[in-house]
């Protein structure tokens, strides 16, 4: 029984870190939206934004935040299609990905703070 609690510890100390570092990685997915936006972006700036949307669709679910993730892995998604799909729907649908991920973390701030 040690172990499971041990477990349980554990997992609640990467949840809150997870919590508090969440709104930078959300800002961290934001900056490089941003520049992808001002320039012509580069496979590099397209394959960090990516991955950064990757890890963060997976992390969110597994500590619970599963609505900043489906937004995330909404985003990535969109982003697969980058240059086969529609340009200005693949742009509005990345954009309010990022929005809703933002927003949602905020919704879970709230309610641990009620």
């Amino acid at each position: 029984m040690k172990k499971r609690g041990d477990f349980e510890q554990q997992m609640k100390a990467l949840k809150t870190e997870f919590k508090r570092a969440l709104p930078e990685r959300i800002a961290r997915i934001e900056g490089l939206w941003s520049g992808m936006q001002s320039a012509v972006p580069t496979t590099q700036h397209l394959r960090e934004l990516k991955r950064a949307l990757h890890m963060l669709a997976g992390s969110a679910s597994t500590f619970g935040f599963a609505d900043v993730g489906d937004a995330a892995r909404l985003a990535e998604r969109a982003l697969n299609t980058y240059g086969a799909s529609d340009t200005e729907n693949l742009l509005q649908t990345v954009q309010e990905s990022i929005t809703a991920m933002r927003q949602r973390a905020a919704d879970y701030e709230q309610r641990e703070l009620a």
